[in-house]
């Protein structure tokens, strides 16, 4: 049995994933975090990062790379490690039937969504500390087990082992930085750093036999999970969750239990969790040094030198920022170029493709034009209309009436078409954003007696609802709807306090029934114009300061925010033009997820004059220009005057539209162009590990 598994440990060393022979070493649960919270009764701490909106799936991804447990048994569960495409770790760490700490460890075949673990295997005979010997170290195969994913979050854990049988719902508990399930795009707010790929398994070659498992978490804390034994040769685990200071990674205090029972009899309640010390590690990439200090007193105080045995699949270490080209594979289609059709600023599209703007069609006055995938084919709108969204599936449209400034916006559905939204609270009023669904509506307007604009929110169940006003934010042109209505955001003047412009734009943001609130940074500075959001504004897009700081580090930038961890910068396009009524990266169109960004940036172009182009953002790979997109596939061109970009709220599709001035100088000609960039995912445990 020990001649099996030392060869699963060789072929798991030729995927790449380990130095030396896999050590018998690892199992799971997540204790405490920083609150000192007795074993999985923290599970709600951890879990909140992974109950996302993103969109579930059903293959084995890098991103189930994590700790996973039952809420019904909680005190015990897996670490899971998806080494590639084919193969797979997982650390059970669990109790025997009279209540002591048990261990099992095996490496598992991945069949699609399913991984298979043929051989669970229990160590014992180890003696902790300076007089440990593998060879004292005897492996038993006990059973065997089954993991099967049902989405990003969930999944089944079967196994028959010990003369027992038995399935549990088990819950994703960690989300792993750089390791994505939900979206390769990374996560706004939770940046992947170039130490990410410290995750995986480490143990003291002198020692193999016993090891730990450690995970960088998306919000900057380490898990860690170390297998062993006592002093009389029993399997032992503690675990613990650190934080990074300098080069170290400090774990202030590692919990063990002892209660639990095997099987069907576990109870909650029957765990005794104690504090059993703490440990310090400083790594690498390949090596480092381990130094404890346990309470307990057979333990003592010691160090412990470290190699890596595992690597996560698709992360790196150092961690390096991928390419959009490592990501998604691109698809380039133009759909329009010549000199009878213009797209006149924003246009919006379907998920299955379907794009509806505003321009002329063969030469005819500004109509709002469909193009439609099945017919490929331009067609005109009978309506005299502009600024035109189009929902996700299709099934509303919204839009401005061409004449009359102020006038209400339209809506259409296929059951009742074009009607206004108007009603008779305000005189007049004009709409400047939706949610996703256009369920929701968000404008500005005059009341009939006159004074301030007022910001408005409409839906049809609702109406009109005014929103609330402050001495300080006394109006706001709102820009954004969250799909439910409970959040909107926009922007509100203010005096500037230096620079070339009087007056400033701010973020500010409603939610609920409170009154609004400037958007801040960490620092509480105010920051500047915000445009869009995701589905549920829980990720808002903006640019630049709302102060004049040529000395702020991150000076006219585009920014996100969110709730939970503040405003973070995106950075400039390489080659952007710094004009100061224009920001250098402007956001335009995001996904419903918030994970992916295009806008716009002004540049001089290929001719070196001045122009407008677009580009791409996600968290992983940082801002990208559509020019370095094309240059890098050679495909499109790189003469365009203008460029705009609107993405698909699903984030398959890409809308470019522009033109390309051509001729002499003194007599231009515009060609114009459309062209739809269809995204494909790659996969990344076959392209990144």
């Amino acid at each position: 049995m020990a001649a099996f598994m030392l060869a699963s440990l060789n072929n798991l060393k030729a995927k790449g994933a380990g130095m030396s022979s896999l050590p018998r070493q690892m199992t799971f649960q997540i204790l405490s975090t920083r609150s000192c919270l007795a074993f999985f009764l923290v599970a709600g701490l951890l879990l909140s990062l992974s109950t996302s909106p993103y969109a579930h799936t059903v293959a084995v991804k890098p991103g189930h790379s994590a700790h996973w447990f039952d809420p019904e048994r909680s005190g015990e569960g897996l670490v899971l490690e998806v080494l590639d495409t084919e193969k797979a770790v997982v650390y059970w760490f669990t109790y025997d039937e009279a209540g002591n700490q048990r261990w099992l460890i095996d490496v598992g075949d991945i069949e699609e969504n399913v991984i298979l673990f043929p051989t669970l295997t229990v160590t014992e005979g180890g003696k902790f500390g300076p007089d440990y010997n593998p060879d004292d170290v005897e492996m038993k195969v006990v059973g065997y087990a089954e993991f099967q994913v049902g989405g990003c979050n969930s999944a089944e854990w079967s196994f028959n082992a010990f003369g027992k049988a038995q399935t549990q719902t088990m819950t994703r508990l960690t989300h792993t930085m750089g390791a994505d399930c939900e979206t390769r795009n990374g996560i706004p707010g939770y940046p992947v750093k170039e130490y990410a790929g410290q995750s995986g398994s480490w143990f003291d070659p002198t020692h193999s036999g016993e090891g730990l498992t450690l995970q960088w978490m998306s919000r900057d804390e380490a898990v860690l999970v170390w297998f062993t034994y006592d002093a009389e040769g029993n399997q032992r685990w503690m675990n613990g969750v650190g934080r990074r200071e300098e080069n170290r990674i400090l774990f202030p205090s590692l919990q063990s239990t002892t209660g639990g029972r095997f099987g069907e009899p576990f109870d909650s309640e029957d765990l005794i969790s104690s504090d059993w010390g703490s440990l310090t590690l400083e790594v690498d990439c390949d090596q480092g040094v381990a130094q404890y200090h346990s309470s307990e007193a057979a333990f003592g105080t010691g160090q412990f030198a470290l190699v890596r045995l595992s690597s996560l699949g698709a992360v790196s270490c150092p961690w390096q920022r991928p390419e959009i080209t490592d990501l998604y594979e691109f698809d380039l289609e133009t759909i329009y170029e010549g000199q009878r059709i213009t797209l006149i600023g924003p246009s919006s599209i379907t998920n299955d493709g379907v794009i509806v703007g505003v321009g002329n069609h063969l030469l005819e006055d500004r109509h709002m034009l469909r193009w439609s995938p099945e017919t490929e084919k331009w067609t005109t709108l009978p309506e005299q209309l502009r600024d035109p969204r189009i929902s996700a599936d299709g099934s509303r449209m919204l839009a401005k009436p061409m004449t009359g400034q102020g006038s209400w916006p339209m809506i259409w559905n296929e059951s009742s078409g074009w009607r206004s939204i108007a009603n008779n609270t305000l005189s007049r009023a004009e709409y400047f954003g939706a949610s996703r669904s256009l369920t929701w509506v968000v404008g500005e307007g005059r009341l009939p007696e006159g004074g301030p604009g007022r910001t408005w929110l409409w839906s049809e169940e609702s109406g009109e609802v005014l929103l609330p006003v402050t001495e300080d934010i006394p109006g706001a042109t709102p820009r954004a709807v969250a799909d439910d209505g409970s959040v909107v955001i926009g922007n509100s003047m203010i005096l500037s306090d230096a620079g070339p412009l009087p007056f400033r734009e701010v973020g500010v943001r409603w939610k609920g029934s409170a009154a609004p609130h400037f958007l801040r940074d960490s620092l509480g500075r105010r920051l500047g114009r915000s445009y869009l959001c995701n589905i549920d504004c829980s990720i808002i897009f903006g640019a630049e300061q709302a102060v004049y700081d040529p000395e702020h580090p991150n000076y006219r930038e585009a920014w996100y925010w969110t709730e939970s961890t503040g405003a973070d910068y995106i950075g400039i396009v390489e080659g952007a033009v710094d004009y100061a009524t224009v920001a250098p990266a402007l956001p335009l169109s995001t996904t419903t997820d918030g994970t992916m960004m295009v806008g716009s940036y002004p540049l001089f172009n290929h001719a070196g004059r001045p122009g407008v182009s677009g580009f791409l953002w996600t968290m992983n790979t940082g801002i990208v220009s559509f020019f370095d997109i094309f240059e890098q596939l050679d495909i499109g061109s790189q003469k365009w005057d203008s460029l705009r970009a609107t993405i698909s709220a699903d984030g398959s599709m890409i809308v470019l539209s522009g033109y390309e001035r051509t001729g002499p100088h003194s007599y231009p000609t515009h060609t114009y162009r459309v062209q739809l960039l269809r995204l494909t995912e790659r996969d990344l445990l076959l392209d990144l590990n």
